[in-house]
C-alpha cells in the first residue's frame, strides 16, 4: 500500500494528477494497512478532498486515533462514512470512539449494528454490553444466533451464558457450559464467573419453589466447573455473592453453622486483601455482613 501510493504521487508531478490513478490506489485492501511515517501522512493529506471514496480519510483516522487526537480521527472516520465507505474496520472504530470517547451510545450501537452487519462479529459484544446497559433483554436474546454461528465462537461463549441466564434460559446456558472449550481472554477469570451465575440461579429457584434440598444440590456443585471451563479459582476471585446463595440455602435448611461460616466468608471480602474489590463483591460481602448481624 505504501509503495502504491507513494507511486501515484510520482506519478502526479510528472504527469499531472489523473483520476483514475487515485481510484487503483484506494481500491487496494485495507485490511492490515496502517499509517506510521511521516512521508505516507503528508501523501494522505494533500489526496484526502480529491478521494471521493473515504479510503483516505480512514487511513488518515487510523494515523490520528494511533497518535490520541481522537477528534481528528473521528473527524476524519465520519467523513470516511460519509463518502460511502463500509469497511468494516471503520464502522467497528466509529461505534468505539462514540462508545468510549464521546459517550454517545445512540451513536455508537447505529455504528456497531453496521460494523456486524458488514462482518465484524466482535461488533456483537459491543452491542450486547450497550443492550445491557440499557436493560434491553429481547435484543440481547437476539443476538444470540448471531454468536451460535459466529465464526470465532469461543469469543462469545461466556456472552451466550450470560444472554441465556438473564433470559431465564439456564438449560440453554448450561448446554454452552457443557459442549464447548472455553478461553480465558487476556487472563480474565470470566468463564468461571459465568458458571457460578447459572448454579446459583438455578438453586435460588429451586429455593423459591419450595424445594430446599434440591437447592442444596444446586449451590453444592457451583464450583465443580466443566472441564471445558479451563478454569480454576484463584485468590483473585471475587467470591461473594456465592457465599451469599449458600448461606441462605444453608439457613433455610437449618445449617445455620454452615450458613454462619458462608457469610464469614463473603463479609472476608471486604477487608480487601488478596481478593477483587469489584462492585459486586462490595454488594454481596455487605449482604453477607448484614445476615451474620441478624444471626447474631
Amino acid at each position: 500500500m505504501k509503495s502504491k501510493w507513494v507511486g501515484l504521487a510520482i506519478r502526479e508531478r510528472r504527469e499531472g494528477f489523473r483520476d483514475p490513478l487515485l481510484r487503483e490506489v484506494t481500491e487496494e485492501p485495507l485490511d492490515h494497512v496502517f499509517v506510521n511515517e511521516p512521508v505516507l501522512l503528508d501523501i494522505l493529506s494533500r489526496y484526502r478532498e480529491k478521494d471521493d471514496r473515504g479510503v483516505t480519510d480512514y487511513l488518515l483516522g487510523t494515523f490520528y486515533y494511533t497518535a490520541a487526537r481522537k477528534d481528528d480521527a473521528l473527524a476524519c472516520f465520519r467523513n470516511a462514512h460519509a463518502k460511502g465507505l463500509r469497511y468494516a474496520v471503520l464502522l467497528y472504530n466509529l461505534g468505539y470512539l462514540y462508545w468510549n470517547y464521546k459517550k454517545d451510545p445512540a451513536a455508537a450501537e447505529r455504528f456497531f449494528t453496521e460494523a456486524a452487519d458488514a462482518g465484524d462479529e466482535g461488533a456483537l459484544l459491543w452491542l450486547d454490553r450497550i443492550y445491557a446497559e440499557q436493560g434491553r433483554l429481547e435484543q440481547r436474546r437476539e443476538l444470540a444466533p448471531r454468536m451460535e454461528r459466529a465464526a470465532n465462537k469461543p469469543l462469545f461463549l461466556t456472552a451466550l451464558v450470560h444472554i441465556y441466564a438473564d433470559c431465564g434460559e439456564e438449560d440453554k446456558a448450561l448446554h454452552v457450559l457443557n459442549t464447548n472449550d472455553f478461553e480465558n481472554w487476556e487472563g480474565q477469570e470470566a468463564s468461571g464467573q459465568a458458571y457460578r451465575k447459572v448454579i446459583q440461579q438455578l438453586a435460588l429457584k429451586a429455593l423459591e419453589a419450595g424445594d430446599a434440598a434440591a437447592a442444596k444440590r444446586w449451590i453444592d456443585s457451583v464450583q465443580n466447573y466443566p472441564a471445558g471451563l479451563n478454569y480454576g479459582d484463584s485468590a483473585l476471585t471475587a467470591l461473594a455473592d456465592m457465599h451469599y446463595v449458600k448461606g441462605l440455602i444453608y439457613s433455610k435448611l437449618g445449617m445455620e453453622r454452615e450458613a454462619a461460616a458462608s457469610f464469614a466468608r463473603g463479609a472476608a471480602e471486604l477487608g480487601g486483601g488478596l481478593t477483587a474489590a469489584a462492585e459486586l463483591s462490595r454488594h454481596y460481602g455487605m449482604l453477607c455482613l448484614e445476615q451474620l448481624k441478624k444471626m447474631g
